[in-house]
């Protein structure tokens, strides 16, 4: 795979989704979904505000062998704003806090990725500080402006995410040990990290997923017991009280990854269910138990997504 296929997959792992599987209760949950704006394709969420304005990406598809991501804010009155870094290819964003700083990456021209955190009409690159220029993605941002995210690297030409926090303007490496990635994905107030990391080796054929939460520099693993069955788990977002939004991951019939979204909350697991989708993936979650995420809707013979937000009790 080439690397842009490689970012490609990676930006838009949350459009896979997976056939519901029983085995633990469903969360009670309230969803509503809109459209895009006129003249985009598609849209994803990736996080919720506390003021429940929502950020993602929406798709552009200018011909059919053409389509590009933009950044996609909705606030909580139903208005909606695209954005795209200038002069930027392609721009994803994935986190805003209650402040409304919005953080995100961009693809350039020569096919490099960047970091960047937008405030009000202004937006600046944040590129973590390693040699060989490194492709940064900014995934979570908290109350008091710390970020997570992950760098993309190469040894002996074939990438590997690593892991880092940016806090006060200075960064420090995360990398669960012995992983062969490290993805932090979000960071909540009380400093507390939730993401996902692998061990699987290269020439495995396949990769197995498996959560963890970093606190103080202690990491913990949290896994979907659905999750040790199949491909893993993914941690996506945490609230202030912990409530963690996430996916457990399995394979299709085709052997692609496909993601089953969950509510972790007092040592319980529950999964979540748009009405009459074949699948829910869950990819933010803020403290008022606001989720959103992406659901597939039927016809099954197609790929057929909406964005969704789901007020959970």
């Amino acid at each position: 795979m080439s690397f842009r296929g490689i970012i490609r997959l990676s930006a838009t792992i949350s459009l896979l989704a997976v056939a519901f599987c029983h085995g633990q209760t469903t969360a009670s949950c309230t969803y509503s979904t809109f459209k895009p704006p006129h003249g985009y394709v598609g849209a994803n969420l990736n996080g919720v505000n506390d003021h429940t304005a929502m950020v993602g990406t929406v798709i552009y598809e200018p011909n059919p062998y053409s389509l590009y991501y933009y950044g996609l804010i909705r606030y909580s009155n139903g208005n909606m704003n695209v954005y795209n870094y200038p002069n930027a290819v392609q721009t994803f964003l994935t986190r805003q806090n209650y402040a409304g700083v919005t953080v995100g990456y961009f693809e350039d021209g020569v096919g490099q990725f960047h970091g960047m955190v937008k405030s009000g009409k202004h937006a600046v690159v944040v590129d973590y500080p390693a040699a060989g220029k490194p492709n940064t993605f900014l995934t979570g941002i908290n109350q008091g402006g710390t970020i997570v995210g992950r760098y993309l690297t190469y040894v002996k030409e074939k990438p590997y995410f690593s892991g880092f926090e940016r806090h006060n303007g200075k960064f420090s490496r995360i990398w669960y040990p012995n992983s062969t990635d490290t993805e932090p994905q979000a960071i909540n107030g009380n400093g507390v990290v939730a993401g996902w990391y692998t061990d699987s080796p290269r020439n495995q054929g396949y990769t197995f997923f498996r959560g963890f939460l970093l606190h103080n520099g202690t990491y913990k693993e949290l896994d979907d017991p659905q999750g040790r069955r199949a491909l893993g788990t993914q941690l996506n977002d945490v609230n202030a009280v912990g409530v963690i939004a996430g996916n457990y991951v399995t394979s299709d019939s085709n052997g692609e990854n496909q993601l089953n979204g969950f509510i972790y909350e007092n040592g319980a697991f529950e999964n979540l269910a748009y009405p009459g989708a074949i699948s829910t993936a869950a990819l933010g979650i803020n403290d008022h138990k606001t989720v959103v995420g992406i659901a597939r809707v039927p016809p099954s013979d197609s790929y057929t997504f909406i964005p969704f937000k789901a007020q959970c009790n």
